[in-house]
């Protein structure tokens, strides 16, 4: 289990009385905790219980993409996203703020044209720079040594973890210093599973990992902090270690333990 190894780490993410809603049904209460730089936060938790509008209002796609209202305060690095309106200022925040999906997305492009799309969209033109962000990132979601020698083969028919894997690999190609991750490892194997969780345990001194997760045995393993939410509450937040082991909360025991949800 880890441990909390962000006790002293920046805040980088501050969210204060958060509340979303849908067409005026409430998604999440208000909801305030903080998500430290450097560290992987999960958040676990039944399906309904507001972690997916949560997380997606990282990136304010639920404000643009799904149609939620959001009240409060989300600052990261002490600037206000709420206020972000724009097309060229929301696709800044993303170039900042990736995300990953639960289904892999990819591109219908060669696997190398998966990498380099964005990159090249945000400036990036010489081959030698893009050919070098291709290896790196592909390193860096554990992939290279498996598909440096066909790179022009089409990212959509890898395996379902290669795919999801490569997902990765294109988020972290923007150099972004937040991912936010929407059950990425749940239609997954075992062996991409530990990949994507050794990729996020190697990355996080330079990346704050956001991690929605259905699966607690999976936050008991990557993650540094953890917030539990239920039927739209924010329960309790804190030290994973804590969280599985001594929680406030004795509705957080009972849904670690199994005994609902």
């Amino acid at each position: 289990m880890s441990g909390d190894s962000g006790t002293y780490a920046l805040v980088k993410i501050a969210a204060k009385d958060v509340e979303i809603r849908y067409r005026g049904k409430v998604a999440l209460k208000p909801a305030t905790f903080d998500i430290r730089s450097s560290t992987i936060h999960s958040i676990i938790g039944p399906a309904g219980s507001g972690k997916t509008s949560f997380l997606r209002s990282l990136n304010l796609m639920s404000l643009e993409l799904d149609g939620a209202a959001i009240k409060g305060s989300i600052k990261v690095d002490d600037d206000e996203i709420l206020t972000i309106r724009g097309a060229e200022k929301m696709a800044k925040l993303r170039r900042r703020i990736g995300i990953v999906f639960a289904t892999p997305q990819p591109l219908p492009r060669s696997i190398y044209e998966n990498i380099a799309f964005g990159p090249r969209i945000a400036g990036t033109r010489k081959k030698a720079d893009l050919d070098a962000l291709v290896e790196e990132s592909l390193r860096s979601a554990h992939m290279w040594d498996e598909v440096k020698d066909r790179l022009d083969l089409m990212g959509t028919s890898l395996s379902g973890g290669q795919q999801q894997r490569l997902c990765l690999a294109r988020t972290l190609a923007l150099k972004p210093d937040i991912v936010l991750l929407d059950e990425p490892c749940s239609a997954l194997d075992p062996i991409s599973t530990y990949k994507i969780e050794q990729s996020m345990q190697e990355l996080k001194g330079n990346i704050t990992f956001v991690l929605v997760t259905n699966n607690t045995k999976q936050a008991a393993r990557v993650a540094d902090r953890t917030a539990f939410f239920l039927m739209g509450e924010l329960v309790e937040d804190g030290p994973t270690a804590k969280i599985f082991t001594r929680p406030n909360d004795q509705r957080t025991g009972d849904y670690i333990e199994g005994r609902f949800g």
